[in-house]
């Protein structure tokens, strides 16, 4: 194997980690102890323990307190608006050359976290959806992720409040994406999307498009099946094309071409259907099923982000919003060290080595340093020694 001409170390990711995050900072005030780098240290090890700020802070014994450092991040972020603004800046700012050169596969979908709380000002803050972890109150995001092998990055976060449309996402997500230099090739939409308005603003938009085809209502109980029953119990693996019209007396019919895709079940007997609503596609059918496939890397994308998502009690959508931010900016900061400083370059491209940096490992390189700065607190005060339960004494370690 060809030896690497470089180590990459901790503090090198993070001075990128502060290099990233700092203009989503703003301006920073000249004070003595809650500094930029301060902060930043903190953030990092809150996102690499998956804790608090005031936990964190807790844990650091010379780190700034915990109500300081959530105070100065209040006052360097004032509105949302100004939040979102800054972000669409950080996550079009940081991408490989070569992504704006070609068209790509882009994946929309949304994320729930659940939330247990009141809203802060106003009551369309709190998304409502199927219930999950014992709510049914969320707060709601939705992301745009480059799908390709190697290059997963994503490109655009947006807060999504109560009753906001979902054509309106869609149309949201596309700007951002166009907008940071990303020409779309297709989008590959989670069922959720699958709605009347959605499908006419992709394709007054020229935009094409694959997403599964969502069948409502209840089957019948007698009689033969009609509609998309019938094409999923009997068609065979190949085009259609199907109309509905949605409720409403001014709604018009809306058409899309489906692909019907039909593979044998394993280890059981008959076949499994599955159909996918598109636009703008000329392919097999069952090419349609592989490149769908590759959507759940956005998936993936939601677990790495919950690996180092803050943890937060407050209900300031503001804070809220930066926190998911910053977990999917660390997220990119590790995809883009793959593919600029730990790919290997040959032949037709470069080649990813995962097992050289784990996503965790990076972030718990971060904490590491923040431990180093800050000084690692390992006690706590109690009210008297413990003892076992025979009344002695456990004897102190020298």
């Amino acid at each position: 194997m060809r030896p690497s001409h470089h180590t990459l170390r901790a503090a090198e990711v993070q001075s990128l980690f502060a290099d990233w995050l700092s203009p989503v900072l703003g301006p920073w005030p000249p004070v003595r102890r809650c500094t930029r780098d301060a902060v930043l240290a903190v953030l990092a090890y809150a996102a690499a323990r998956i804790t608090s700020l005031s936990d964190a802070c807790a844990r650091l014994n010379e780190a700034p307190d915990g109500d300081t450092v959530l105070a100065r991040l209040i006052r360097q972020l004032p509105s949302l608006e100004e939040l979102d603004r800054r972000l669409c800046t950080a996550f079009a700012g940081h991408l490989p050359r070569v992504i704006r050169r070609g068209h790509w596969n882009v994946a929309l979908d949304t994320t729930l976290i659940p939330y247990h709380g009141q809203p802060f000002r106003d009551i369309d803050e709190i998304y409502r959806g199927q219930p999950k972890s014992g709510t049914t109150h969320f707060h709601a995001y939705a992301t745009a992720y480059l799908v390709l092998n190697g290059r997963r990055f994503t490109l655009a976060l947006l807060p999504v409040p109560k009753g906001l449309p979902a054509y309106q996402i869609v149309r949201e997500l596309r700007r951002r994406v166009v907008a940071a230099g990303v020409k779309p090739r297709r989008f590959l939409l989670d069922r959720g999307f699958n709605a009347a308005d959605v499908v006419r603003y992709l394709q007054s938009a020229r935009q094409p498009f694959i997403m599964p085809q969502a069948i409502r209502g209840k089957a019948p109980r007698k009689g033969p099946l009609s509609g998309l029953r019938a094409i999923r119990a009997h068609h065979k693996t190949g085009w259609t094309s199907y109309t509905w019209k949605p409720k409403g007396a001014d709604q018009r019919r809306v058409s899309v071409d489906l692909a019907v895709v039909r593979r044998r079940r394993r280890n059981r007997h008959g076949h499994r259907a599955f159909l996918y609503a598109c636009w703008g596609v000329r392919m097999h059918p069952r090419s349609v099923f592989r490149v769908y496939r590759t959507r759940f890397g956005i998936e993936t994308s939601y677990r790495q982000m919950h690996q180092a998502r803050i943890r937060t009690t407050s209900r300031r959508p503001v804070l809220r919003l930066f926190f998911v931010a910053v977990a999917l900016l660390l997220r990119n900061l590790w995809a883009w060290l793959h593919w600029v400083a730990l790919a290997i370059r040959c032949r037709g491209g470069r080649r990813v080595q995962l097992p050289r940096l784990r996503f965790r490992t990076m972030v718990l390189w971060l904490g590491h340093l923040a431990e180093k700065a800050f000084q690692y607190l390992d006690q706590t005060s109690a009210e008297t020694p413990p003892q076992d339960d025979f009344g002695t004494k456990v004897p102190k370690r020298p």
